[in-house]
């Protein structure tokens, strides 16, 4: 199950979810979670999109690194790991599926 959490006023937002027992957060960068000024949550967008994905029987997360970052110029850089779009409420035909897979997709890797 996939759940959002939020500090409203920030711009922290993290999808979390539980995977093999462990549990996993991740922060999202998603565009549209965010106003104008690439900061601040837009709070209808992020309840909708809750919505949308408790409902959904299947989500596609896109999901890159991002750019390097340290506390101190000491530290070494690191990237995280971070959820760039959202995709929920998709209708996915078993079909396609089928058919990607014979062209040589593997699962869990799309183009």
């Amino acid at each position: 199950m996939l759940e959002f959490t939020c500090e409203y006023g920030t711009s922290r937002l993290r999808l979390i979810w539980t995977e093999q027992g462990k549990h996993v957060a991740v922060g999202v960068a998603d565009i549209r979670l965010y106003e104008a000024d690439h900061r601040t949550l837009h709070t209808q967008e992020v309840d909708r999109f809750q919505e949308t994905v408790n409902r959904s029987e299947r989500v596609l997360l896109s999901v890159g690194l991002s750019r390097p970052y340290r506390k101190t110029e000491q530290e070494p850089a690191y990237h995280w790991l971070q959820v760039n779009n959202i995709h929920a409420g998709l209708r996915v035909d078993e079909r396609d599926t089928e058919k990607a897979l014979s062209k040589g997709s593997k699962p869990g890797v799309h183009y």
